[in-house]
Order: structure tokens, then C-alpha cells, then sequence
């Protein structure tokens, strides 16, 4: 999302059990991509699956996948291994993906069969300075309208440093925000990944993310949530 001007715009607001996206975004509308394989090949830790689209989009470097094959060396499971390297023609959807592995030797390419499931990826905004629009908090009911709050941050793209400050008001008046807390500065410091922090019974209206101190990486990107 562009960066919040605060002139006639509105603010979205954060609803209970799902995530709000202020920097980057998530299409609920895109569907789980699942390929068929037909080859597959490890050099040293990185295995090369070649693969055919059958459903959903052409996969993309960074996209969470499972893998269920006939060769049981190349299968992960969870959602916890991501593509490093894709090369798939857009039209026919055929082509290969790469990942890393570890626990077997090296093979040549040879036929497999099998099937690859991509799950939908976040899609992550050009990483620079920069204050992100708000979302508003709902009141809970009870008589201190508690909250407990996700915030959630990941840098992707080389080793990028950056400080992800997690800002809380009362009054959306960019002279009212403040740190939500201490712990609230999510410092990435030549490294991508993931950092969180929780807010417990907060109980301001309206939270945002300022970047900054940004340098390095390899056209770094972001995605920065909440979830309450």
C-alpha cells in the first residue's frame, strides 16, 4: 500500500481472526497452485523438480510448498520449505522449480511422478522509509476493552537492515503516536526473515508501522501485518 496521506482516506479496520495487511498484501481470491512432476535431479543441496502447472498460478521464488513424490528424497512436508529458484514458461506452465534439501547424494535427472502443492504467497512491497497507513482496533466489550494484538513484519531480499517500529494512538493524529511498548522496535539487522511483537491489553484505536533506517539487501521488500 502507498504511504498514508491521512486527507480523505479512510482507514481499515482490523477484524478478530484475520490479518490486516498494512504493507504488502495477500490475495484471498488466488487459488492453491498444484503442479505435476515429471523430473526430478539434486546438485549438492539444492533439488530441481521439473514440473507441469495443473492448477492455479505459475509458481514464484519464496512460495511455501509441499512436495508428495514417488522419490520419498525430495518430498517435504508443513509448508516450511520455500522455492528459491523457478523457471517455468508462462504459457505452457512447464518448467522447473528449485529447493533446498539435505540427507541424500546427488542424482542425475531422472523420471518421477508426483505432484508439487504451492500454497498462495504474501506479496511484499518495495522496502524503503516509510510510515504505513492505520487500521482501527474494534472495542471488545467489558469494562477495560482489552485487546491483545499481533504485529508481524518479514523482510525479504538479501540482507536488508531496517527498524519496524510499532506505533499506537489513542486519536488518528500522527502527533499522538507513540511506541505500543517496549520491545516494539523490530530490528532487522542484515538479515531478512521474520520478527513479531505482541501487544497485551492494548487498548488504543489505531496502530501503524514506521520504517526506517533502511540499507542493504537485494531489492528488499516487506510485509507488515496485524493481527488482533
Amino acid at each position: 500500500m502507498p504511504s498514508y496521506q491521512g486527507i480523505n482516506q479512510p482507514v481499515p479496520q482490523c477484524v478478530q481472526g484475520w490479518p490486516t495487511y498494512l504493507l504488502g498484501t495477500f490475495d484471498y481470491g488466488a487459488a492453491t497452485g498444484l503442479y505435476t512432476i515429471t523430473n526430478v535431479a539434486r546438485t549438492a543441496t539444492t533439488a530441481t523438480v521439473t514440473i507441469a502447472v495443473k492448477s492455479g498460478n505459475v509458481p514464484v521464488v519464496n512460495q511455501l510448498i509441499n512436495v508428495l513424490c514417488d522419490n520419498t528424497n525430495f518430498n517435504v512436508t508443513g509448508a516450511q520449505t520455500k522455492i528459491t529458484a523457478v523457471s517455468v514458461n508462462a504459457t505452457t506452465g512447464i518448467g522447473t522449480i528449485q529447493y533446498t534439501t539435505s540427507g541424500f547424494g546427488e542424482i542425475v535427472s531422472v523420471a518421477a511422478t508426483g505432484q508439487v502443492q504451492a500454497l498462495v504467497p504474501e506479496v511484499g512491497e518495495t522496502l524503503v522509509n516509510v510510515t504505513s497507513m492505520p487500521t482501527a482496533l474494534q472495542a471488545n466489550t467489558g469494562a477495560n476493552n482489552a485487546q491483545t494484538i499481533t504485529f508481524e513484519v518479514t523482510l525479504s531480499g538479501g540482507t536488508p537492515t531496517a527498524t519496524v517500529a510499532v506505533q499506537k494512538a489513542m486519536n488518528n493524529i500522527d502527533s499522538e503516536y507513540v511506541d505500543a511498548g517496549a520491545g516494539t522496535n523490530l530490528n532487522f539487522t542484515a538479515a531478512a526473515g521474520t520478527k513479531s511483537y505482541t501487544a497485551v491489553d492494548l487498548r488504543d484505536r489505531f496502530v501503524r508501522f514506521v520504517i526506517s533506517g533502511v540499507s542493504g539487501g537485494s531489492s528488499p521488500t516487506i510485509v507488515a501485518k496485524v493481527l488482533c
